[in-house]
């Protein structure tokens, strides 16, 4: 795993070595191991390697010997040896040693085409001297990130928007549509950018740049595929069948990610997903000398599960580790995390994410995890409310919906981990809207016109006619498929998985230099999850109907049988307790009056409101915490 960044600009400059540099030496955390730089007249490469696999060998920037191209790359290609064996038999010279000239030799083979036949996680770029093309490319589900910006006579590129604001000729201003965005999501969606003149390359996407012109024109290679209506593919595949084949291709995915010359383990919670990796893992032909595994806990009952991964650990005879956290470690780690995190950052499980990779990586330095399985599955609390948010929102009107939301205001309040009454009003946030933007009011902290009314009056006239629900439908709108349930599905992929999920791990498992591999989101167990009926994803109210059949044949009881719990911390409580301090100096009138993002008043009187228990607010006020501490950290001013 490692960091990647580089400049190419329009004419025959030579980028400056003192800038590239800087820039490589903000990703030193993602590659803690090596560090090198390439430059050619208009182009420069810079890459920060943490070792994983060939530990002597395929140093980057990698060039090929025979050809005019540079290859800077960021990940794993689970599938290299058989690339490379086919990459032989016409008549390349390989070691096999690493994935890296994998790469290199299959594009000079394949051309970009090349990014279509790798099961991995990565993001890349590829200079090719002969034409003068950059090529950039990013893995198919978003586990590895691929930051651009716009200069007026170049391009800027990099793992982390960070390197990218240390180029003297970036400016760093905050987009306002961008911002309003962050407020509905509590992230910045791809390609968005929190700062104007950036964008993220969009995952399952690659770009062809000529120096000429500079212009970046990302195009699919890939996308989430769904029988098409009709055709019976789904109809012929039992649910027993399922089952056995989620096993079989899961657990291939599992050994799969388990090519390491460093030491390596797994995530595991107690929750069904990372259970289930141990299961297969633990099989014969799983993990050759054992496996090691490491869980959290927490002080407070509500949020803790290491009970649950330690009885997994017993089940499967893992070489087990747990460490309980208390509230000094995720304060002390509060100013590290904001300062990895590149863009605002809303979901405070990032904290704990962070502390268990910290933990982990005094272990080990890669970890398998189940990131992937609540969104292909349908895994999430919210599929079962919308079993009930459909048909209120189909057939009550709107006066009725309007009702039942003020009616979330009557109930009393409580600050537990997703207590009845948090879960409810969050419910009821949603009744009325079509099914994606009502999963996405479920998950997010403000709707489009509370994040609009937050905004102070000079920020909120910059921003443009469509809102980032309008987005969200828009986006699903193109999905080939009508089925409500696959719609779903690609929601909770292209939004929550790829800008939540895999964000937070990225950034705080990278900060410590460990690298986080993720077998769910295997093509083949996401070509398995599009192809199953949606009833075997969700079976009436039960989530993860598939998962829950395949862990009843492997786990202990206890475990198939448990609810989904999230990774979260106590953030309602600390807010009033430990955290109250915090909350005041980042939410300050006179700070947020200076900085002119926010209206003081109406962030005050929700402070005020959660402080008298009137309200549970967590969410809202933890949204906007975030963003400061971000800003805190990053600095740039309101846009022009």
């Amino acid at each position: 795993m490692c960091g990647i960044c580089g400049i190419l600009y329009d004419d025959s400059r030579t980028p400056d070595q003192g800038v590239l540099d800087r820039m490589v030496a903000t990703l030193a955390p993602r590659g803690p191991d090596a560090a090198g730089t390439w430059r050619a007249p208009g182009v420069a490469l810079g890459h920060r390697r943490l070792k994983v696999l060939d530990l002597h060998g395929a140093a980057q920037p990698m060039v090929a010997s025979d050809a005019d191209v540079c290859l800077v790359y960021n990940g794993e290609i689970y599938n290299y040896r058989e690339l490379g064996a086919d990459l032989i038999k016409l008549g390349h010279k390989l070691s096999l040693r690493s994935d890296t000239e994998v790469l290199l030799r299959g594009y000079l083979q394949w051309g970009p085409e090349v990014v279509a036949r790798c099961n991995g996680m990565f993001a890349f770029a590829l200079w090719d001297g002969r034409d003068r093309t950059l090529l950039l490319a990013r893995d198919r589900m978003g586990q590895k990130p691929l930051y651009l910006a716009r200069l007026s006579h170049g391009l800027l590129f990099a793992s982390e928007l960070k390197a990218i604001m240390t180029h003297p000729d970036f400016e760093s201003r905050v987009d306002a549509d961008s911002l309003r965005r962050y407020l509905v999501h509590e992230y910045v969606p791809d390609p968005h950018c929190i700062l104007s003149g950036a964008s993220k390359v969009p995952p399952a996407h690659l770009a062809v740049v000529r120096s000429a012109d500079l212009a970046v024109r990302p195009r699919a290679y890939w996308d989430l595929s769904f029988p098409a209506p009709g055709t019976g593919r789904r109809r012929r595949m039992t649910f027993e069948d399922a089952t056995e084949e989620l096993r079989h291709r899961l657990g291939g995915a599992a050994r799969r990610r388990m090519m390491s010359d460093v030491p390596l383990g797994v995530f595991l919670s107690g929750g069904i997903d990372s259970s289930l990796l141990v299961a297969l893992l633990s099989q014969p032909g799983g993990a050759p000398g054992g496996l090691e595994s490491f869980a959290m806990g927490f002080r407070d009952p509500s949020f803790d599960e290491s009970a649950h991964a330690a009885r997994v650990a017993r089940c499967f005879h893992t070489n087990h580790h747990a460490h309980h956290f208390d509230l000094e470690e995720f304060m002390s780690v509060l100013p590290q995390v904001y300062a990895r995190v590149d863009e605002p950052f809303g979901d405070a499980s990032v904290l704990p994410t962070y502390l268990l990779s910290r933990f982990t990586r005094d272990h080990v330095t890669v970890t398998l995890s189940g990131d992937g399985g609540d969104e292909l599955f349908a895994g999430y609390p919210t599929f079962q409310a919308e079993r009930v948010g459909a048909p209120m929102t189909r057939y009550l009107g709107a006066r009725w919906h309007g009702l039942l939301r003020r009616a979330a205001g009557l109930l009393p309040v409580s600050t537990g981990n997703f207590s009845p009454d948090f879960k409810v009003k969050q419910f009821l946030r949603g009744v009325g809207f079509r099914a994606e933007a009502r999963h996405q009011m479920w998950l997010g902290s403000y709707s489009p016109s509370e994040a609009r009314a937050l905004l102070q009056p000079e920020v909120a006239g910059r921003l443009g006619p469509l809102d980032p629900l309008d987005e969200v439908t828009r986006m699903v709108d193109r999905t080939p498929t009508s089925d409500p349930w696959d719609r779903l599905l690609v929601f909770y992929c292209r939004y929550y998985l790829a800008g939540d999920i895999l964000v937070k791990v990225d950034r705080a498992s990278m900060a410590v230099g460990l690298e986080a591999r993720a077998p769910f989101l295997d093509p083949e167990v996401v070509d398995l999850a599009c192809r199953l009926p949606p009833e075997y994803r969700i079976r009436g109210f039960e989530t993860k109907a598939v998962c829950r059949r395949l862990a009843r044949n492997l786990l202990p009881a206890s475990i198939a049988r448990r609810p989904k719990k999230g990774f979260g911390i106590p953030v309602a409580q600390w807010l009033k307790g430990p955290l109250r301090g915090l909350m005041t100096r980042l939410l300050d009138p006179a700070r947020l009056r200076r900085e002119g993002f926010f209206r003081p008043e109406l962030v005050s009187a929700l402070v005020r409101a959660h402080l008298a228990g009137q309200v549970d607010a967590r969410k809202p006020i933890w949204t906007l915490m975030a963003f400061q501490l971000w800003l805190e950290e990053h600095g740039p001013g309101a846009a022009p």
